[in-house]
């Protein structure tokens, strides 16, 4: 074998491990624009299930788990606790349109709850009177009389606020304006929801 016969069989092997070199760097893209594309499109999903291995819910975002078409009572509610998995705490954002009030005028017996202001500026009615919110804004709602409140909307665009609470049961709460006494059970279930009447012995009806 010559000399020339080598040196062209050196060159055909090394353009034949160009070319496979060539064919793997253009899979490699491939697969490197699909991961990228991928990647990119989960980073936009707002149903992100898990993130290192604990739930995720966006506040920004418009998942709704219910709403109230109530005349004056119009809202939007997300069981925020719920979709995070939480089990000391409970957490529901609402979304609230001009002119409509969230919830009766109402006070807790046995749980705290906190107001956080997401968007907007609510109007909060307590005992002291009426103190208009800004975004940011968080009131505390404690047990008993000194905790009554309301949320609403005097603007002319939607508000959102996130109440959190405390999950002590059994509830009583009371709706101020309209006298009415409401009880849940340690399971949640409602075993009261009335106007107090006469006070009873404790003997009343016993025999």
């Amino acid at each position: 074998m010559n000399a020339r016969t080598l040196s062209t069989g050196w060159l055909v092997g090394v353009r034949n491990v160009v070319r496979r070199a060539n064919v793997v760097a253009h899979r490699l893209d491939s697969e490197l624009l699909r991961l990228a594309h991928d990647i990119d499109v989960l980073s936009r999903e707002d149903d992100r299930p898990t993130l290192l291995g604990v739930k995720v819910f966006n506040l920004h975002g418009d998942e709704w788990d219910r709403a109230e078409e109530r005349e004056g009572w119009r809202s939007r509610d997300a069981f925020v606790g719920r979709h995070i998995g939480a089990e000391l705490l409970g957490a529901t954002m609402y979304e609230l349109d001009p002119g409509n009030r969230l919830c009766p005028y109402h006070l807790h017996y046995a749980n705290e709850e906190w107001l956080v202001v997401l968007r907007g500026e609510p109007t909060l009615r307590t005992q002291e009177g009426e103190q208009a919110l800004r975004e940011g804004d968080v009131v505390c709602f404690r047990r008993g009389k000194d905790g009554a409140h309301q949320v609403s909307n005097r603007t002319d665009s939607a508000i959102r606020v996130l109440m959190l609470s405390t999950k002590i049961a059994p509830e009583i709460v009371e709706q101020v304006d309209s006298g009415k006494i409401g009880a849940r059970s340690a399971q949640g279930e409602q075993i009261l929801l009335a106007r107090p009447g006469p006070r009873l012995d404790y003997w009343d009806g016993e025999d």
